[in-house]
């Protein structure tokens, strides 16, 4: 069986229970099948959770059909087209504004966390997904290094696509340390974030995963918080979402109007969802979750 190297590249040997070493053959019928499971797995196993199995042309389709009638009929109900959406859209401003009035009322409840000493921290993977970010590696590593955790007991994977050649050479001469290790995902489609964290996740031996982006700029101890509040949690609670916010919020009048929206989202709305029992949406990265092994261990 022919072999390939577009599967992982080691960096060191410290982290514990290391993937295979620097420059490692993975069989290319292997690293095809983890990344075709890496795309389409979820669809096959439980096809009910699947975005890639349900479809809303119907939906969108009948939607659009009563805009139009709507909009054709307006003049025969003595409506102007402005006067009709604005009379369509009020009750849906005015549910907003009240919902957001209620999350300025409501206080929000943080996880509770308990400190815990060094020997009683599990071992945790981060990924960080990247396409065509050689200008970030600097920051994103310098960030990654600085994290408050033992040495040991945690393991980094930065993914790349294959034909990522720029960020894998910023990667390469960034001098990475053995908590570090470069993933490079097989071509293939959908070539998605998603599909680029499953394929690393086949890298990964922590009992609690985070996700991080490029950019991101963590607190040195955000990973320890996140591990103490798992530490009281109950084991319904399988993620954790850290507040985000724009590093440079004070640069322009852009980034001051991103950074209130995001403060709003994070410290007011997603307090509030979380009272009312609602669904939380999750940022997409400073997200934390909790293997079932890791479950077990606390019990």
């Amino acid at each position: 069986m022919d072999g390939t190297q577009i599967a992982e590249r080691g960096t060191g040997t410290g982290a514990p229970a290391q993937p295979p070493g620097p420059a490692t053959q993975l069989p290319a019928m292997l690293a095809r099948l983890w990344a075709d499971e890496a795309a389409l797995g979820l669809s096959r196993r439980w096809p009910e959770l699947s975005a890639r199995n349900r479809s809303f042309p119907h939906l969108a389709t009948l939607l659009a059909a009563l805009s139009v009638a709507a909009i054709l009929a307006a003049p025969f109900q003595g409506l102007s087209v402005t006067g009709l959406i604005a009379m369509a859209a009020s009750p849906a401003c005015l549910a907003l504004v009240g919902l957001r009035l209620a999350g300025v009322l409501n206080r929000p409840c943080h996880a509770a966390r308990r400190e815990l000493p060094d020997a009683a921290l599990p071992v945790t993977s981060i990924i960080v997904a990247l396409y065509r970010e050689a200008g970030v590696v600097g920051h994103l590593v310098q960030a990654l290094r600085a994290i408050d955790y033992p040495d040991g007991r945690l393991e980094i994977r930065l993914v790349l696509e294959a034909d990522d050649e720029e960020t894998l050479e910023a990667l390469e001469d960034a001098a990475l340390d053995e908590r570090f290790r470069i993933v490079i995902a097989p071509p293939g489609h959908p070539r998605t974030k998603p599909r680029a964290l499953n394929f690393a996740l086949r890298f990964c031996t922590g009992d609690i995963v985070a996700v991080h982006d490029a950019e991101d700029r963590p607190h040195p101890r955000q990973l320890r918080r996140a591990v103490e509040s798992f530490s009281l949690a109950p084991p319904s609670l399988a993620c954790l979402q850290a507040p985000l916010n724009w590093y440079n919020r004070n640069e322009t009048w852009l980034t001051r109007q991103f950074s209130m929206e995001y403060a709003a989202h994070f410290h007011v709305m997603l307090p509030l969802y979380q009272r009312l029992g609602w669904p939380l949406p999750l940022g997409g990265t400073s997200n934390y979750f909790r293997g079932l092994m890791y479950q077990a261990h606390q019990e």
